[in-house]
């Protein structure tokens, strides 16, 4: 697995950590967990389902419209892809409105041009855990374009077989 040398989920603060929670579950169609649908609703109250169906809307998109898979870290692991800290990342833009950065992210996490559902999903995350009071700290990344879809395959991963 290809984590981040010492950068852990922790590091990345509370939301960050929810919003990988809810990715990796997403991910791998665990969304209908009784664990996570609780914890979501604790932690974003009457959001929380909304939160994860825009979760599921988002790797959804992704994975059917996206020119590339995504590298994601095993379930309960605190570890961290690059991809993980780019879907983290994307959020945080969203939250902070900052479109040209949000559709950056959107871009290396889809291989593509951004797909508008997948950013109406980021949108609605980013402003459904900024309305509980769950700011999200950027990470501080430097972003190219890799918009040429390369083909990543790994053992966890969301998007086409």
């Amino acid at each position: 697995m290809a984590y981040i040398p010492s950068l852990t989920i922790p590091q990345l603060g509370l939301a960050a950590g929810y919003i990988l929670w809810g990715f990796r579950a997403a991910a791998m169609r665990h969304t209908e967990c009784r664990v996570l649908r609780e914890g979501y609703q604790r932690a974003l109250g009457p959001d929380g389902d909304s939160a994860l169906e825009c979760m599921h809307e988002l790797v959804r998109s992704i994975g059917l419209h996206g020119g590339r898979k995504i590298l994601i870290g095993e379930p309960g692991c605190c570890g961290v892809t690059a991809d993980e800290l780019s879907v983290v990342a994307l959020i945080a833009s969203a939250q902070e409105q900052d479109g040209e950065r949000r559709d950056a992210h959107l871009r290396w996490l889809m291989g593509r041009h951004g797909e508008d559902r997948a950013r109406l999903a980021a949108d609605t995350i980013g402003a459904l855990f900024l309305t509980a009071g769950m700011g999200i700290n950027p990470p501080d990344l430097e972003l190219e374009d890799h918009s040429e879809g390369r083909d990543f395959k790994t053992h966890h991963e969301a998007g086409h077989a």
